[in-house]
């Protein structure tokens, strides 16, 4: 019930003006102002609370506490937009501090807790798991110099099984490529596998810098056979499709396409790329990519949200490399503007999707991105819940969704078209712009994804 202006509530009165019977101006005796909507006597829907230290908070309220969507704004000059539960930071959000660093990821009880990535102000990133606001569990850090390491992290960090790659310029002072082995402390405990450029593997340390075996050759065959019993070779498990976004080498696919992957390839004409994860948004499931390439062909994403009926081309790699290597299209139109559940950040289109096709785009006619393939409605869901199966009920994230992302991550993108294209041009661009995904776990990663 919204407070009318014909009476004043206990708590406001004497210290509250209305300005109809929905919203009001409270000054607390605390020094705290509140200028927004009521209910019940209770800060309750938008409003604006600015305290006396200078911090304030725009956005949703319930029962008098920071509920629903809101931006934080601190006095020493951070930041916080996202989701808030009780007061707290909860669910996606991203935190930005006044030295330019910035989490964007997941918060529980106002830390960084589960999937989020980590920007530091010296060019340092990280992306994985979070507890209690320190990394914990599997992540990938990346340095400024090209040294990358993917693994496991505890307590903030390297601790457990993970593997060190060498940026290029590394790679010619020691002569190997990467390291892999247990780390301890953000160090690596000898002796641990060396990969040379060839793809050979030794066991061995680091003695004043160079690489020091500490097996025979006999001794060194044998290890190499034990490494692999013990589950460390690395093996394609998954596929999936992405697309060129900027001219500086980030492609966008499903977070669901590269998550759990030590290692991620995007494929082209003969070409493999190895990327690192840029960024990833589990709630609307998209994964930004970043390789060293320049792509043929560079999509636009549009800014409008596609309208009923529309036209639309579904470009991917159905069933993976297995069927064919070829990029296929479909075609369809948008059936609804919304997906299961009424979630506005999705499209529903009747296109046909099959496995595989996750991560590609959804293309206009002008060859912009107006979504991101997602999912085809599962046959048993539907049984189970409209005792029907489903036919061309399929979703994609919408391009207003990946525009965040990327311009979280200060991406470049390119101005979109409004120029319809001929079919032979638009099939170019696609073949030309989009990309098959390949996910590589060890055995022990796969055994334990199939554990969980």
């Amino acid at each position: 019930m919204c407070v009318s202006s014909a009476y004043a509530l206990p708590e406001c009165r004497g210290d509250v003006q209305y300005w109809d019977e929905c919203q009001g101006i409270y000054i607390y005796p605390n020094g705290d102002k509140y200028v927004g909507e009521f209910s019940d006597g209770t800060r309750t829907g938008q409003g604006t609370l600015f305290r006396p230290n200078g911090e304030k908070y725009v956005g949703e309220f319930s029962d008098g506490t920071r509920t629903g969507q809101g931006t934080l704004f601190r006095p020493n000059g951070e930041k916080y937009v996202g989701e808030f539960e009780g007061g707290e930071r909860v669910g996606q959000g991203t935190y930005t501090f006044a030295t330019g660093e910035k989490y964007t990821g997941e918060f529980s009880g106002g830390t960084r807790t589960g999937q989020g990535t980590y920007t530091f102000a010296n060019g340092e990133k990280y992306a994985g798991e979070w507890r209690g606001g320190k990394r914990h569990g599997q992540g990938t850090y990346t340095y400024p110099n090209g040294d990358q390491y993917v693994g496991e992290f505890r307590g903030d960090k390297m601790n457990g099984q993970g593997s060190y790659t060498l940026g290029s310029a590394k790679q010619s002072q020691y002569g190997f490529h990467a390291i892999m082995g247990e780390f301890k402390d953000d160090g690596v405990v000898f002796p641990a596998t060396f990969i040379f450029p060839d793809g050979s593997r030794q066991v061995g340390r680091l003695e004043d810098d160079e690489f020091v075996s500490d097996l025979s050759k006999e001794e060194q065959s044998g290890a190499e056979e034990q490494r692999r019993t013990d589950n460390d070779e690395l093996l394609q498990v998954s596929s999936g499709s992405g697309f060129a976004v900027s001219r500086d080498g980030y492609v966008v696919t499903n977070n669901h396409v590269i998550k759990g992957c030590q290692n991620v390839a995007i494929h082209n004409n003969g070409v493999t790329v190895p990327v690192t994860i840029a960024a990833y948004d589990t709630q609307n499931d998209l994964a930004l990519l970043k390789g060293e390439f320049s792509p043929d062909h560079v999509f636009p994403i549009r800014r409008d949200n596609p309208g009923l009926l529309e036209d639309v081309y579904v470009a991917g790699f159905p069933f993976g490399e297995g069927f064919n290597s070829a990029i296929k299209v479909t075609r369809g139109i948008v059936s609804a503007q919304s997906g299961i559940g009424n979630n506005y950040s999705q499209i529903q289109i009747d296109a046909a999707l099959q496995p595989g096709n996750s991560g590609g785009p959804i293309l206009d006619e002008s060859g912009n991105v107006i979504a991101v393939t997602l999912a085809k409605l599962d046959m048993e869901f539907a049984i189970d819940n409209f005792g029907a199966i489903p036919e061309n009920t399929n979703f994609g994230i919408k391009s207003n969704v990946v525009r965040s992302i990327l311009e979280s991550e200060g991406v470049s993108m390119i101005q979109e078209t409004d120029s319809v294209v001929n079919k032979r041009q638009l099939g170019d661009q696609i073949t030309k712009g989009t990309y098959y995904i390949s996910c590589w776990m060890t055995t022990a990663q796969i055994q334990g994804t199939k554990n969980k």
